[in-house]
């Protein structure tokens, strides 16, 4: 009965053990890249997206925005394939992109299927200061020309002259605005976006479609992250996420110590 007891411990530390390294993992795991995949060309068919061989996004249709992923910093190969084509065919688009560490990146597939180019975005998801909201606009509308984006019945636009695939980043008071977008130099808006809404937070908008509304021109809206992280989600390198490796350990512990008294009761049952 001693030694099963005993057994029985043994078997619950080594399981502490075991997770006592996973936490360790997670934690040099964190240091890695993420990224994420925005499908903004109007005439593609929805799409497959390949990492290193690996199906990461699957399905995704025209104006789709991916969650994150992580992956490890360094030199990676994106096959962007056909919604449910075979893997091993004639990529729509392949190209190796290069991560760095401990950064996120949009990837954007723009352009008119013939001509498809995938676009590398750095993304900026530290958290604003409180009260403020950090957005960002990526225009991807082939045909829009330079673009200004103003809010209405204030002097001024807070982007200017923002060029096709070109990103530009304004700093607002969180808060609910209504937008106008020009061409550059024109007061007559090509799009109006009402009630845009901005948090305390990071937000990216993509401009995508066309001006002569095939398909119309809309504005893709993502928060990148909140006030209170940079919206990076535990990152795993284990087989459990932080949260669910913390209750692994208490149930564990309390595992052991049940273990213990039961090898020092049964020392004194016979």
């Amino acid at each position: 009965m001693e030694s099963l007891g005993k057994s029985c411990l043994n078997l619950v530390l080594a399981l502490l053990v075991i997770v006592a390294l996973g936490e360790t993992v997670t934690a040099r795991a964190a240091g890695g890249t993420r990224l994420r995949v925005v499908h903004a060309s109007s005439d593609s068919p929805a799409a497959d997206v390949y990492v290193d061989g690996e199906l990461l996004f699957q399905n995704i249709p025209f104006t789709t925005v991916s969650n994150y992923i992580p992956r490890n910093p360094g030199n990676h190969t994106l096959r962007i394939m056909r919604a449910g084509d075979n893997p091993g065919n004639q990529p729509v688009i392949e190209a190796t992109l290069s991560f760095g560490e401990n950064k996120d990146y949009t990837i954007v597939v723009v352009g008119k299927l013939a001509q498809l180019e995938l676009l590398q975005l750095e993304d900026i998801n530290t958290p604003p200061e409180s009260g403020k909201s950090r957005v960002r606009l990526v225009h991807i509308s082939p045909n829009a020309g330079g673009i200004d984006v103003c809010v209405v019945g204030q002097q001024g636009c807070f982007i200017n002259n923002l060029n096709y695939k070109g990103n530009a980043i304004a700093n607002l008071n969180a808060g609910v605005y209504n937008i106008d977008i020009h061409q550059s130099g024109n007061n007559n808006p090509l799009l109006n976006i009402p009630n845009a809404k901005f948090g305390t937070g990071v937000y990216s908008l993509f401009l995508v479609g066309s001006i002569d509304n095939n398909p119309p021109l809309r504005v893709i809206t993502a928060l990148d992250a909140n006030n209170t992280s940079p919206n990076r989600p535990p990152i795993s390198g284990a087989f459990l996420s932080p949260e669910a490796l913390a209750v692994a350990s208490g149930v564990l512990m309390m595992l052991a110590l049940g273990s213990f008294i039961f090898v020092k009761k049964s020392r004194y049952s016979f």
